[in-house]
This record gives structure tokens, sequence and C-alpha cells, in this order.
């Protein structure tokens, strides 16, 4: 077989059987003599032509590089999707905590307004039992009071009172701030008032004794 043997092939068969003979055009070529005899005569031809397998014809090639663009094509597809649902699922998460987040907000708001509302209304007791700057001003005239407290209520506070002619004043500073020392404030400020009003305590040592 020209094109695929390199030589005559001697067989005492009848048939000629090759495998894995390429695509083309080949020859087969046949000589026949009795057995001990020479070959004589020119060899029998026949032209054979072997199609191309599937795999290798362009049409099947081009359906292949359809697909395969197809199958990119579709992947890629499936791949943006599946992100696409797990942006989704992350954007609902998202969305789920930041209403929660909203809500505590507005929890915390609700309450720290109610806690400042308290507080604030806690100051205007204490502004109420602290003595008025007029009444000290009446007896000194060219007087003046600086409060300022850390926050809403103060943990210091002042207190005055007159005597017949001596006038007893104290300036006090409570442990603690804000609403802690508010109430240390207020009922220091109340134990002074009580202290001198029913006990008739006049001088200072006795007042912080008793204190």
């Amino acid at each position: 077989l020209e094109g695929h043997d390199l030589d005559w092939t001697y067989t005492d068969q009848q048939s000629a059987y090759y495998m894995r003979v390429e695509d083309g055009n080949f020859r087969f070529k046949v000589q026949a003599t009795m057995r001990g005899t020479p070959f004589t005569g020119a060899p029998a031809e026949l032209d054979v032509f072997v199609e191309a397998p599937v795999w290798k014809r362009t049409w099947f090639q081009v359906l292949c590089g359809i697909a395969l663009v197809l199958a990119i094509w579709g992947f890629v597809r499936l791949r943006e999707r599946g992100q696409r649902m797990a942006q989704a699922r992350l954007q609902r998460a998202l969305d789920e905590r930041t209403f929660e987040l909203k809500t505590k907000k507005e929890e915390i708001e609700a309450k720290n307004k109610d806690i400042t509302d308290s507080i604030n209304y806690a100051q205007r007791i204490q502004q109420a039992i602290l003595p008025s700057e007029n009444a000290l001003s009446d007896h000194f005239p060219n007087s003046f009071i600086i409060h300022r407290p850390r926050d809403i209520v103060s943990g210091d506070f002042y207190w005055f009172k007159r005597f017949g002619n001596r006038l007893i004043l104290a300036c006090a500073d409570c442990t603690g701030h804000g609403v802690p020392g508010g109430f240390m404030s207020m009922i220091g400020s109340m134990l002074l008032r009580e202290i001198s009003t029913e006990h008739e305590i006049r001088s200072p040592d006795g007042l912080l004794t008793a204190l």
C-alpha cells in the first residue's frame, strides 16, 4: 500500500487488512505467483481514498468551536448569575442588618431622650433647692455665683444662711458627678438646711460635724 507500507508484504492469505490508516489517497498494489516461482508481470493496482474521520472534518471542527464558545459563554453567564445571586443575598443581609441597627439606634435614642429629659428635670429640682443668687446679693451687693456642672446636674453645691449678724456660706464638692453627684449635692444642701433650722446649730464646725 503505497503511502503506508515501506516495502512489499509477503503473505499466502487472500485478504489484506490495514489498521489505523491515515486519511488521504493511496495506491494498493498486488502481485501474485505460484509458490516457488518468481514474480513476473506488472502488479495489479487499485487507487484507494480514505476519508478523514469526523473529528478532522471542517464542519465538525467549526461545530466544536461553536460549542466551545457557547460553553464558555454559558459558564460566564452562570458565573455572573451566581455572583448576582450572591450579591443579592449579601444585599438582603446588609439591609436586614441595617434595619436592625436603625431600629436599635432609634430605641437607644428614645431611651437616651427619656434619660436626658429626666436629668434635665432633676437639674430643675437641683436649681430649686440651691439658694438663689438674689438672696446672696441682698447681703453682698457685689457678689456673684459661678456654677458650671460638668454634666447636666452637678456634684457641687453652695449654701448660705444668716444668723443675726453672722452669715455662714458653704461651697461643697461632693464625691462623684452627674446623677450620683447630683443626688449627693441635693442631700447635702437639704441636710445643712435641716441641721441649721431644726437643731439650731450656728457654728461652721458644728454644722460640718453634724452633717
